[in-house]
């Protein structure tokens, strides 16, 4: 009986493992994964859910490729095997197609290709922006005047209940588009071929629902023993850094420069490659990185007759109606810029609004034309014409030159407009390569890339580029600017220059390969296997922590850090690199150092939250959700995505199958209990 009864649970074990053997096998012979794609998310803000959701088991549809407006309408009007999931070449994702596409019953989720995006962009004719005409409208000071983002078609503000996903992969796009015109495309008198078809699932939940408020409520109230999240805010950090160190007895009325620049740029693909934002935020930040090494070379005894010190900001979550820059505003009325105050430690010193001097930003650099560049300033302030001379003197020691807009125009979107929303006489300039409307085809699109801009990258690192030496002449020329403003009444010897080779490799890190030698020098040697293979996303995102920062706003600090050092010393170990007891005033930084023999950098460097007011907990009358003047953008959450293709047969071949496996599932009860009743006298050993 015993040996019965291990023959039994022996077949018993080897049949469960070919059973499951034979699942996957019998799914991998119907379902073919695709793996190379950037799904569309759902987001929120005050009043609206934004971006795409599939169903709880996701979506799935018959295949049809549309390239022209006759394969739209056939879908439309005359595909009679729906529901569809269409399949859009570049320039037929458009916002009005997208739109009818969506608001048909007939299609239940979307696939765009986003492969050989080289040839897509040098396409004169082809133009793409998902964000507003004028982009973070309402967020700003005063009016936008312009509509500076001309093909901006605000599809980042609608609600798709469908999937949308971008595939990026050649061989993937070939596989579906084959399998399209084997099974699916019709026929020349444009008759619908029969089953079976071509067909994709889609699958990207999301958890939240209907806006920012109700969100969050649902998150921050669980109503069971576990936590589930809902949607978080989007968040990260901004990154700082003076010329000069300073303390809490340092500053005065006008007695800092803040020189600032963008981090983030955004698409309607959450991480979608090849790294879109080369223009909106790359070009800045590099910009302002090279200048911030030229005025780093300054000797000791220059940096002490600076008048006004100079302090770098860069700006995470801007395109999101400017989350960085307001909440530096936000800490800085608060007595919390750059860190919290603290009357039991030795801090750098609160800056404020009424200590700037002057506010100069740097964005969408990478396309000027004729070598032009204007510098913006508001209408209705007074100030700013004396720095605009020095900044226009300072160009014409370049190859680049300076000029003003017409006047009376609006200023652009900028980080700016968070400082004059709270303090109008604040001084300032913003530099761009646009005049008016913005020389960028493609902002805040997934078509913003390296190549757009003529970058062709190769193994070396220090390779110059036309756009290199564009940038490094306009870092030359804001280098010596804010040189001559920071020291009042100094005679104008623009003596700065900034490096080409640092600003080639700022480019070639950023864009390209981030396991760099520059991104190694200053990392300490345990964290150069952590450097990414693909460039970092600038995407703002969710979760970040003091522990745990964003790798790519780590890697800003520290190269910050590392450009404007107060010490560096090639003594101390990695274990002694930090500040004493009690102290927050300077910033240690082990790195591996250019020798990569290990050096720790003191710098007065640092970190600030970037998140917006609107989720801030420790004040009275915060959090607002719903606030008008605040972003309140979120990110919903989501367990999993996932594409696949198959053939889809007729609903009459799917009731015959379901039907044989009802009667074998039927059968297979009675079966099963003859045979046990039986199974002494079957598996007798006599």
């Amino acid at each position: 009986m015993a040996v019965r009864k291990c023959l039994a649970c022996l077949c018993y074990v080897l049949l469960l493992g070919f059973v499951l053997s034979a699942e996957r096998k019998t799914r991998d012979m119907i379902y073919k994964d695709i793996i190379s794609f950037a799904p569309c998310v759902r987001r929120f803000n005050r009043d609206n859910q934004t971006g795409c959701s599939s169903d709880m088991n996701g979506n799935t549809g018959v295949v049809h490729y549309i390239e022209n407006l006759d394969n739209l309408d056939w879908l439309l009007n005359k595909g009679p095997h729906e529901p569809y999931m269409p399949i859009l070449s570049p320039q037929m994702f458009t916002a009005h197609v997208v739109k009818k596409l969506a608001d048909s019953p007939k299609v239940n989720g979307m696939l765009v290709i986003h492969t050989n995006v080289e040839d897509q962009v040098m396409d004169a004719n082809f133009s793409f922006s998902p964000d507003q005409s004028c982009p973070n409208e309402g967020f700003g000071y005063g009016s936008c005047g312009i509509q500076w983002n001309k093909p901006g078609s605000n599809l980042f503000a609608l609600d798709f209940n469908i999937p949308i996903f971008a595939l990026t992969d050649e061989d993937e796009v070939q596989s579906i588009v084959g399998c399209y015109n084997d099974t699916n495309k019709p026929n020349d008198k444009g008759e619908a071929q029969e089953y079976p078809l071509c067909a994709v699932e889609l699958k990207d939940f999301m958890f939240g629902a209907v806006n920012t408020e109700i969100c969050m409520r649902r998150s921050t109230n669980p109503t069971n023993i576990e936590y589930v999240g809902y949607c978080d805010p989007l968040s990260d950090y901004n990154v700082w850094g003076t010329l000069k160190p300073t303390n809490k007895k340092d500053l005065h009325t006008d007695s800092v420069i803040i020189a600032a620049a963008p981090l983030d740029s955004t698409s309607l693909f959450y991480n979608v490659t090849p790294e879109p934002g080369v223009e909106l935020a790359a070009t800045g930040f590099i910009t302002l990185l090279s200048a911030a090494y030229a005025l780093g070379s300054l000797s000791e005894d220059q940096k002490s007759k600076l008048d006004k010190n100079i302090l770098f900001a860069f700006f995470h979550g801007e395109s999101y109606d400017y989350i960085g820059s307001s909440r530096t505003v936000f800490d800085m009325q608060r007595n919390q810029f750059p860190v919290v105050e603290d009357n039991k430690k030795e801090q750098p010193a609160q800056v404020n609004l009424e200590n700037i001097a002057m506010f100069l930003e740097l964005r969408q650099l990478g396309l000027p034309q004729d070598q032009t560049y204007f510098a913006h300033k508001d209408p209705d302030s007074e100030g700013g014409s004396y720095f605009f001379d020095i900044l226009q003197d300072a160009f014409r020691s370049t190859s680049v030159s300076l000029k003003k807009p017409p006047n009376g125009q609006r200023l652009p979107p900028a980080s700016f407009q968070s400082f004059l929303r709270k303090n109008s006489s604040i001084d300032g300039l913003v530099i761009t390569d646009h005049e008016t409307y913005y020389n960028n085809r493609f902002y805040n699109s997934r078509f913003e890339v390296a190549s757009y801009l003529g970058l062709n990258f190769t193994d070396d690192e220090e390779a110059t580029s036309p756009l290199a030496e564009k940038l490094n002449d306009v870092a030359t020329a804001v280098a010596n600017a804010l040189y001559v403003e920071a020291v009042d009444n100094a005679s104008v010897v623009y003596q700065l220059e900034a490096n080409i080779n640092i600003t080639s490799q700022l480019i070639y890190c950023f864009l390209y390969r981030p396991t760099c030698s520059l991104f190694q020098s200053v990392v300490d040697e345990e964290n150069v296997a952590s450097l990414s293979k693909i460039p970092y996303q600038f995407y703002i995102g969710v979760h970040p922590t003091e522990a745990h920062r964003s790798p790519f706003a780590s890697l800003v600090q520290k190269l910050l850090a590392s450009f404007i050092p107060l010490d560096i010393n090639n003594k101390i170990k990695s274990e002694d690199c930090k500040n004493a007891e009690g102290s927050e005033l300077f910033d240690y930084t082990y790195m591996q150092g250019p020798d990569r023999k290990g050096t720790c950098v003191k710098s007065a460097t640092g970190f600030t939250v970037a998140v917006s007011p609107a989720f801030v907990t420790d004040v009275d009358g915060f959090p607002q959700w719903k606030s008008e003047y605040y972003s309140t953008w979120t990110e919903s959450a989501w367990q999993t995505y996932t594409a696949r293709l198959f053939l889809k047969p007729s609903r009459q071949q799917e009731s015959l199958i379901f039907s044989l496996g009802m009667i074998v599932i039927l059968i297979s009860f009675p079966l099963v209990y003859i045979i046990n009743l039986k199974s002494e006298t079957l598996f007798s050993r006599e």
